[in-house]
C-alpha cells in the first residue's frame, strides 16, 4: 500500500519527538541505575538485541541501594 499524504508530516513529527526524548530518557535510565548502585555504563546493554533491554529492565526495577548515593558527590577536580 501506498502512505497517504498526511504521513510524511507524521514521521517528521515522529522523527523529532524521537530525537527530542532520547537524550532525557538516557539520563533518566543512568540517574536509575545509580540509585540502584550499578555504572551507568550498563544502560549500553539496551544495544545487546532483546536480553540487553530485559537486563537493563530489571536492573532499573530492581529497589534503590543507599550505597548508591556515592554518585551524587561531585568529583574533586
Amino acid at each position: 500500500t501506498v502512505p497517504g499524504a498526511g504521513a510524511i508530516p507524521f514521521y517528521i513529527l515522529l522523527v523529532i519527538w524521537g530525537l527530542a526524548t532520547i537524550i532525557p530518557s538516557l539520563a533518566l535510565l543512568v540517574r536509575r541505575l545509580h540509585d540502584g548502585n550499578f555504572s551507568g555504563w550498563l544502560a549500553l546493554l539496551v544495544l545487546v538485541p532483546f536480553l540487553g533491554a530485559l537486563a537493563v529492565l530489571v536492573l532499573s526495577l530492581l529497589p534503590s541501594n543507599p550505597a548508591g548515593q556515592r554518585f551524587d558527590r561531585p568529583t574533586a577536580g
